[in-house]
């Protein structure tokens, strides 16, 4: 046993002044019973097949700390429909903890079943799997295996703790199925190309303070998943901010969300349901509510909607001192309020910029982050075509194109609106510009130094 442990430890505990070859010792199929401390590394790894994960890990009472290292598939970075496998399968234990991690490139991050007491902190969970097949990404998730793979994937576990979790740019973020009593707080969970967080057959647990915004669909729930309580938490600009599957997922609590900026639905509820004190600004449609029975609707504001509600009821609901004009005063709603968490962020964006249902852009990846220059075309009317330039603080300036007669700028600062005006019968139209400003990001996660002066573009081909 002590001769396993010592070799599992040379293994991961690599330094990093460490040559690739120590790297390399890390091999994929290692399994983990016992508490360890890694050193900060990149780990390249070959990911396996199907449900398969580089690391497994079982046992009671583990705390791993990663220290900021990162498990990184060694598949294309810029082929995420090509990620497979997952980075970390947890089957069985109690009382386990995660810390300090990284992933990169794999299919799903983590997969865990039959824990008590699993913690997962201090993570970034990333640039995951991904598809650009439009009719599934854009289809209505039913069945479990739609939410696969995930972020983070939990199943028969109770009492989990997620906590400071980043996840962006993947399938699916965070899914419980069939889970209890857990706390999912202070995440960042944005620019998935499906679900941000679902509970399916999951009861009675607690999403609060977190950021959920930039996905598909914000919060799904659904599959007999009653008694949940969904509070402080920013869903916006989604397709739809919360979705209620179906009556038997009855008494949510909603409260203090801001569900504003949804291209379809703000909210969509079923059965019997409290939604108190939220904010639904800019939306398509509010809410939607079938076969409402026996619910709260109490203290909500939505504004600057193309339509307010939509009702199928069937039963007695309690519908007072919503507003559209301001936010109803908080003595109103303050005895249904659950209590904050004593260590809960503030998850709302004071900041104005990039606000409205205008800025939810999709590319064949999912939705748009703002972290690199992007050219998007808004509006054409005849010859005349209005685009946006989008990314970080910087300037740009047009260095080629084909196809346009004039230009209402060639050069400018980001954010910022260009006019281009076609030459009569042009098939191709394209824009080149340049971008020299503040450090980039790409959708797959790569970093794009200050100053390097990144090529971006927009054609009509």
């Amino acid at each position: 046993m002590r001769l396993h442990l010592f070799i599992l430890i040379l293994a991961l505990s690599t330094s990093a002044c460490q040559n690739d070859s120590k790297t390399e010792q890390l091999k994929a199929g290692l399994h983990l019973s016992e508490s360890i401390s890694l050193s900060a590394d990149t780990f390249y790894l070959d990911p396996l097949p199907g449900d398969s994960a580089v690391l497994t890990i079982s046992g009671n009472d583990l705390v791993i700390d990663f220290n900021g290292a990162v498990l990184h598939s060694k598949a294309n970075i810029q082929q995420p429909d090509q990620f497979q496998g997952w980075a970390i399968r947890i089957l069985g234990g109690r009382n386990i903890e995660l810390r300090n991690l990284n992933v990169r490139g794999f299919a799903g991050a983590i997969w865990a079943e039959e824990v008590e007491g699993l913690r997962i902190k201090y993570s970034d969970l990333s640039y995951l799997q991904r598809q650009t097949d439009t009719i599934a990404i854009h289809s209505e998730p039913r069945a479990v295996a739609d939410f696969l793979p995930a972020a983070i994937y939990l199943q028969n576990c109770s009492s989990v703790e997620l906590q400071e979790v980043t996840i962006h740019h993947c399938r699916h973020g965070i899914v419980l199925n069939h889970c209890s009593q857990g706390k999912v707080y202070n995440c960042q969970v944005r620019h998935q190309q499906g679900v941000g967080m679902a509970l399916l057959h999951s009861t009675q647990n607690w999403l609060g303070h977190n950021q959920v915004d930039w996905n598909q669909w914000g919060i799904y729930v659904g599959n007999n998943s009653p008694k949940n309580t969904i509070a402080y938490n920013s869903v916006t600009h989604c397709e739809t901010g919360f979705w209620l599957e179906d009556e038997k997922s009855e008494q949510q609590l909603l409260f203090d969300n801001d569900f504003s900026y949804a291209t379809q639905q703000g909210v969509r509820l079923a059965g019997s349901q409290n939604m108190i004190y939220n904010r639904l600004n800019d939306c398509a449609l509010a809410v939607e509510g079938q076969n409402m029975a026996n619910s709260l609707v109490i203290g909500n504001q939505w504004q600057a909607c193309d339509q307010d509600s939509v009702w199928l009821e069937k039963g007695a609901n309690i519908w007072q001192d919503n507003s559209a004009a301001q936010r109803p005063d908080y003595s109103l709603v303050a005895s249904y309020a659950p209590e904050p968490l004593t260590d809960g962020q503030t998850a709302f964006s004071t900041a104005s910029q990039w606000k409205g249902r205008g800025y939810r852009l999709l590319d064949e990846w999912g939705p748009y982050d703002f972290r690199e220059p992007r050219i998007w075309l808004r509006k054409v009317d005849g010859q005349r075509y209005t685009f946006g330039i989008f990314g970080p603080a910087g300037n740009w300036q047009v260095i080629g194109g084909q196809g346009f007669q004039s230009l209402s700028l060639k050069r400018s600062a980001i954010p910022t609106s260009l006019v281009a005006e076609s030459e009569p019968g042009a098939d191709t139209l394209a824009l080149k510009l340049q971008f020299f400003g503040e450090a980039a990001q790409t959708g797959f996660g790569e970093t794009i130094p200050r100053g390097a002066g990144p090529i971006f573009s927009w054609t009509n081909q």
